[in-house]
């Protein structure tokens, strides 16, 4: 990003404003460990890019995303600034930088003083307090950004596919995808198997796991046989859903059938129905055929006082801590929807009504904690070890890496067959945010372990991935015509031209593809990328991690020297960095960074050099690639 000034005084009174501003930010919004820490600039012109920069990552910040990365530098036009500020959202870390453009615009249009400091604070916290709001419709769920965190701690580069609630990675060859906590070495049939109760049931029943006696209706006469022949009280459920839409417990008699089918049949033309059993609610979750965590589930019930509405005490209990542990996240929250006006309206209530003093009133009918609901860690010592072997053997019987076992037994220490406990469902997308009270070292230790039943440690997903820093073309084509003469599918990508196995992305003409289609393509097995300074300046790098880079000579950004986009390229290098030692303003910036990543050579010996480290990084891939060279 460039900032363009504009000549002109910049009085003392303005970078009072600009450093009370930014203070207020800084000690009022961020937690004391991750304050900036606010040096002084050695002249106003880089005291005012510095705040922007601070300001943009600051208010970022403040609205829960997790940055802290900005660069800034005055470049050949006086009075303008090339700036990096690092975002995890797009759409935040524009509007971050957008108002805290306009903030400073504001304070320097002012050279009277006359904008009171209280009313660009005000104006500060309205601007933090929207954009929590929508980085919590934007941000990741929880369970997903643990399973993200795991795949970046072992350098595994990974996207949300556009426009979709799929994510991807590895690069090339390496290619997986999956979506929520469903991954990708989850069998496709299991998922839809556990969509079917019936089906899951039977099963189970097979396996010799308590279940309920059930069947499965599709209209209200057959309803009614099974129930007689089940005995009331009975529960109907839709035969596919979750979240328990559609259910509806302890029915006693034929009308409360009716009424029950009929609400099944919103979300299912069958329904199953199964014997009503008695007990706590409890989750089971199953990672790798291991129980990992449990938690109690419970309907939330509010006590009256004869003068407060329902709807008040509901806010009331929205403020519980456990429920607001992120800012601007509702997920938790009791919600105003049909669900709980329909659970209200079966107690004789609205959101209106004000409850007697001692009167009990429920939210829902079932304890769904994502919809209002309460609950409690369980910790390992305090469930029977037959229980944990119970949903243990579950998992493995629908075939699940990843399962949610919701278990019903009114004593969690007694072994199952003791209590005439069940299991009442098995779930393929299970969250797990909740276990262990929502503490995240917990939460980053269960994403670590879901995400390495589908991807295991010794697994190494490091795709061969080199960027080029050269004069023209004519160094990556002699590296891609070796790579490919031992049988390699090379991924080449230029501003002008990208190919796969030779094979053009776009027909003729314009190159209008992004590198994304050469690294998150999975027939990939090496990719070459040319690297365009000016492209970075607008777009930022565009991948986070490339195994090595070749650097001939120094990047150009409208004709200046730009060692920055070195800086920004090394930061992504995982394995060697092969510089030109010919290149004098090269060898100066190789050796002012001082990595251990980095070796010299002449520039007539970069294309062996590079073979020969790919050879050694990629042994298994690249064994004989320096005999292509030799051919070459």
């Amino acid at each position: 990003m460039t900032l363009v000034g504009e000549r002109g005084e910049i009085t003392a009174e303005m970078m009072k404003k600009l450093h009370s501003v930014l203070h207020h930010l800084n000690s009022e919004n961020i937690p004391t460990e991750e304050q900036l820490v606010l040096q002084p600039q050695s002249n106003n012109d880089r005291a005012v890019a510095f705040y922007f920069c601070a300001v943009a990552i600051l208010i970022q910040k403040a609205a829960n995303s997790s940055v802290s990365t900005f660069k800034y530098e005055e470049n050949k036009k006086p009075g303008n600034w090339e700036v990096f500020v690092e975002h995890e959202h797009d759409t935040i870390g524009y509007l971050a930088a957008q108002f805290s453009c306009k903030l400073i615009r504001q304070i320097l249009a002012d050279p009277s003083g006359e904008m009171k400091l209280a009313e660009l604070i005000t104006s500060l916290e309205n601007q933090v307090a929207w954009l929590k709001q929508r980085y919590a419709g934007v941000t990741l769920p929880k369970e997903v950004r643990s399973i993200l965190k795991a795949a970046e701690k072992r350098h595994i580069p990974w996207r949300n596919v556009p426009k979709s609630s799929l994510f991807q990675y590895g690069y090339g060859r390496h290619l997986n995808f999956f979506r929520g906590t469903i991954l990708a070495n989850e069998r496709h049939s299991s998922v839809l198997l556990t969509n079917d109760k019936a089906l899951t049931n039977r099963l189970l029943h097979e396996a010799g796991l308590p279940i309920a006696q059930s069947g499965v209706a599709t209209t209200l006469k057959q309803a009614a046989i099974l129930a007689e022949k089940i005995g009331y009280p009975v529960v109907v459920k839709p035969l596919s859903g979750m979240r328990g839409n559609g259910v509806t417990l302890s029915i006693r008699d034929e009308n409360g059938l009716t009424s029950a089918i009929k609400k099944a049949g919103r979300y299912d033309h069958s329904a199953l129905i199964e014997k009503h059993t008695e007990g706590n609610d409890f989750r089971l979750t199953v990672f790798g055929g291991k129980l990992v965590g449990a938690i109690k589930r419970s309907v939330t019930i509010v006590e009256g006082d004869g003068q407060r509405n329902i709807l008040e005490l509901a806010e009331e209990v929205n403020r519980e801590p456990w429920r607001n542990k992120h800012v601007g996240d509702t997920k938790y929250h009791i919600k105003k929807i049909s669900v709980a006006t329909e659970c209200l309206e079966s107690q004789g209530h609205n959101w209106e009504s004000v409850p007697v003093v001692g009167e009990r009133v429920a939210f829902n009918f079932v304890p769904n904690v994502s919809e209002g609901g309460c609950y409690e860690t369980i910790w390992k010592e305090m469930i029977h070890r037959e229980n944990i072997k119970m949903a243990e053997r579950a998992a493995k019987t629908v075939g699940l890496q990843v399962a949610g076992i919701d278990f019903l037994t009114t004593d969690i220490l007694k072994p199952y067959w003791e209590t005439g406990a069940i299991i009442c469902e098995v779930n393929a997308q299970p969250a797990f945010e909740l276990v262990f009270e929502r503490d995240q070292e917990y939460l980053d230790e269960f994403g670590r372990i879901a995400f390495e039943t589908s991807c295991p440690p010794d697994v190494d997903m490091t795709l061969p991935v080199v960027s080029m820093v050269s004069d023209g073309k004519e160094l990556s084509g002699n590296i891609v015509t070796a790579l490919q003469k031992i049988g390699l599918v090379v991924g080449y990508w230029s501003q002008e031209f990208a190919s796969v196995d030779d094979v053009p992305i776009r027909p003729e003409g314009k190159n209008n593809s992004s590198v994304s289609s050469i690294l998150w393509n999975g027939s990939v097995e090496v990719a070459v990328l040319e690297v365009n300074a000016s492209r970075i300046q607008k777009k930022g790098l565009e991948y986070n991690i490339c195994s090595h880079l070749v650097v001939e000579n120094m990047p150009m950004i409208e004709g200046v020297k730009a060692p920055e986009v070195l800086d920004l390229l090394l930061s992504a290098v995982t394995h060697k960095v092969i510089v030109n030692k010919d290149n004098l303003k090269v060898f100066a910036w190789a050796n002012s960074v001082c990595s251990d990543k980095i070796s010299f050579t002449a520039k007539e010996n970069l294309e062996t050099e590079l073979l020969k480290e790919l050879s050694a990084g990629f042994p298994d891939l690249l064994s004989n690639v320096t005999g292509g060279l030799a051919d070459t």
